[in-house]
C-alpha cells in the first residue's frame, strides 16, 4: 500500500482484476478500511487475523469477538463472513442464527448461502434452519437425494416422526436404488 497524490492505494504486482475472488476481496477490505481515514489498515488487518487464528485454534468465543471489533464494511466482506460461520457453527444458538442471516445478506447467490448454511446449523442441530436451506436448493436443482436425506433427518431431527416417514417414502420412490438405512 502506497499513498500517491495523498490517496490511499494498493500497490501490487497483480491487478486485482485478474486475482482470485479471496484476493481481490483482501484488497476491497482494505480500500474500504483506507478510505474510512479513521481506521488503520494495519490495525484492521491485524483484528482480521486474530479471527482466522482464533478459528484455526478452534478458539470459538474469541473468534467471535475479534469479528465484532471489525468495521462494518469488513465484517460483509465474503472471507470473514465465512470465518464467523465457522465460529458461529461451534457456539451454536444466537450466534449461528445471526451468522447465517449476515451469510444470507453478504453473499449475492442466494443459492451459496443456503448451502454453505447447511453444514453448521445441521452441526449445530438447527433442524427449521436446515430444512429452510434444503427446500430452497431442493427447488434451484430439482431434487436431489442428499437434500432428501438431510430433509428426513431434520424432520426426526424436529420430531415430526410422520413428516420424516413421508420423506422416506418419496426418497425411496424416486430413488430406489439408493438403500435407506432404518
Amino acid at each position: 500500500m502506497a499513498r500517491v497524490d495523498g490517496v490511499v492505494c494498493f500497490v501490487d504486482m497483480v491487478p486485482s482484476s485478474t486475482c482470485d475472488p479471496y484476493v481481490a476481496s483482501v484488497v476491497r477490505m482494505g480500500m474500504t478500511a483506507a478510505d474510512a481515514h479513521t481506521i488503520s489498515v494495519v490495525s484492521e488487518t491485524v483484528h482480521m487475523q486474530r479471527l482466522a487464528d482464533h478459528v484455526k485454534a478452534g478458539e470459538w468465543e474469541p473468534a467471535l469477538k475479534a469479528y465484532e471489533v471489525l468495521p462494518a464494511a469488513l465484517q460483509l466482506e465474503q472471507p470473514v463472513l465465512l470465518l464467523r460461520l465457522a465460529a458461529a457453527s461451534r457456539v451454536g444458538g444466537q450466534a449461528l442464527v445471526d451468522a447465517v442471516a449476515a451469510i444470507r445478506l453478504g453473499v449475492t447467490e442466494p443459492l451459496c448461502a443456503s448451502l454453505l448454511a447447511i453444514d453448521p446449523q445441521f452441526t449445530a442441530r438447527d433442524y427449521r434452519g436446515v430444512l429452510d436451506s434444503v427446500d430452497a436448493l431442493d427447488v434451484a436443482v430439482g431434487g436431489d437425494p442428499l437434500l432428501d436425506m438431510l430433509r428426513i433427518s431434520s424432520l426426526d431431527g424436529l420430531g415430526q416422526a410422520e413428516q420424516a416417514r413421508e420423506a422416506a417414502a418419496r426418497f425411496e420412490k424416486n430413488f430406489p436404488t439408493i438403500p435407506l438405512a432404518q
